[in-house]
């Protein structure tokens, strides 16, 4: 689970989606042996889930009787989504024989440096 918002700071605007409108936006990576990552959200906004309806649809009885993980939920725009601070879960694409282990060392040393840039500021 990431913030889209800290991804924005330390590796700048995201690339266009591959993947149609399944995404908005993603961060290709190789590292030393050419192995290629990518790094994409999926199905996180209002361009993959459509316009979002009224409050009161999301509110109504019928849709707070159900489960967490299957009530209607509101989508957040492409904007409101790069700038939300809230972590959500991104897609992590690899090659076959991509060394995994050594590109999440090295990813999560990079988002801990992202409070290092907020204070430099």
């Amino acid at each position: 689970m990431l913030a889209p918002a800290d991804l924005y700071k330390i590796f700048g605007i995201p690339d266009e989606p591959t993947i149609g409108v399944a995404g908005t936006g993603e961060y290709n990576f190789e590292d030393n042996n050419l192995d290629c990552y990518k790094l994409y959200d999926f199905k996180q906004t209002i361009m993959y889930h459509g316009l979002n309806r009224d409050d009161d649809y999301y509110t109504k009885p019928k849709n707070m009787r159900k489960p967490l993980h299957k009530r209607k939920k509101k989508y957040p725009t492409v904007e409101e989504f790069w700038n939300s601070t809230e972590p959500v879960e991104f897609k992590l694409a690899a090659d076959e024989k991509a060394e995994l282990g050594k590109f999440r060392r090295w990813f999560r040393a990079q988002m801990a440096t992202v409070d290092q840039l907020e204070q430099s500021f």
